[in-house]
């Protein structure tokens, strides 16, 4: 496998400062734009708007995230998590990072581990270094989980659970709510053939009335012509 041609062509006439510059910069753009990405999802979960689209009127947001953008779930609450959390972080770093950071600490000293980045920084006057974040990370690591931080997943989970259940309330509700309006359909439609079957039926009455008074007026006439 070889670097395409046109490719190599351009980045031969660049210095290693150029390149470099270019690579800052489009790493900065994916992440402005993964945000973006992310967030759009977001508000279109919180808001069920998804369902505007006719073909997912009826599906949950994990069925959309599969095939409408085709990512998992679990890559989304993750990214959704650092960027709602930690916007400035997660573009500067990456979100990656602050995953591992909540991953490997525990959300409670996630902000610890990202102030102490910050001040590495500042101090340095330069971006931090992997290594040198996974030194501070590793400081944080927690080794078991507190009463507090029980308490802290424990209402979050349950704040989300609350969330999970309100939406499928919401969406039962409107099963429901569009079952009973076809039902409605249905009885009109079903009301609207009766009449018409009635119409028919008298329309078909008077034309066997007329047909027998025709015919009784055909009798009499070839009678008197007798």
């Amino acid at each position: 496998m070889q670097v395409p041609k046109n490719i190599k062509e351009r980045l031969d006439k660049l210095s290693i400062e150029e390149i470099e510059k270019r690579l800052k910069n489009l790493v900065k753009n994916l992440n402005q734009t993964r945000m973006e990405l992310i967030m759009t999802l977001f508000y279109l979960e919180s808001y069920s708007r998804y369902k505007e689209n006719a073909f997912y009127s009826r599906e949950s947001f994990k069925f959309y995230l599969k095939n409408f953008i085709r990512i998992s779930s679990t890559m989304y609450e993750a990214d959704k998590w650092a960027f709602a959390i930690f916007p400035k972080e997660s573009q500067r770093w990456g979100p990656g990072i602050i995953i591992k950071i909540k991953n490997i600490c525990g959300r409670l000293r996630t902000q610890k581990v990202i102030l102490e980045m910050r001040k590495f920084e500042k101090e340095k006057r330069r971006p931090i270094l992997n290594e040198e974040a996974e030194k501070i990370i590793l400081r944080y690591k927690k080794d078991e989980v507190s009463a507090e931080e029980v308490s802290y997943i424990y209402n979050e989970t349950k704040a989300e659970l609350k969330a999970v259940i309100a939406e499928n309330d919401l969406e039962l509700r409107n099963l429901r709510a569009q079952d009973s309006e076809k039902d409605k359909q249905i009885a009109k439609l079903k009301s609207a053939v009766r009449r018409k079957n009635k119409e028919i039926a008298e329309l078909r009455s008077e034309n066997e009335d007329l047909r027998q008074t025709l015919e009784g007026k055909d009798e009499r006439r070839k009678a008197a012509q007798m």
